[in-house]
């Protein structure tokens, strides 16, 4: 029963090992693309959205305005 339980152990830790050593994710400044101009309503709910984002990452997020050809050059900037 003791050695059962102690392979039921050590699976268990080797199992959760590698999850410890793994960075935290995300580990650098993440863009929000907002595909219209600032000032336009799109820009001000990417804020909000980037605002909440830092708090819940801990990491900055930063609003990128990519406005023009009616949001397509913003979108082109995500897909890529």
């Amino acid at each position: 029963m003791l050695r059962l339980f102690a392979a039921i152990c050590a699976t268990a830790l080797v199992a959760v090992a590698p999850a410890s050593g793994q960075e935290v994710y995300p580990n650098r400044t993440s863009k929000v693309i907002a595909p219209f101009p600032a000032g336009a309503p799109v820009d001000s709910v990417a804020r909000l959205i980037a605002d909440r984002l830092e708090r819940a990452w801990g990491q900055p997020a930063v609003v990128e305005n990519r406005g023009g050809g009616g949001g397509i050059v913003g979108t082109n900037a995500v897909a890529k």
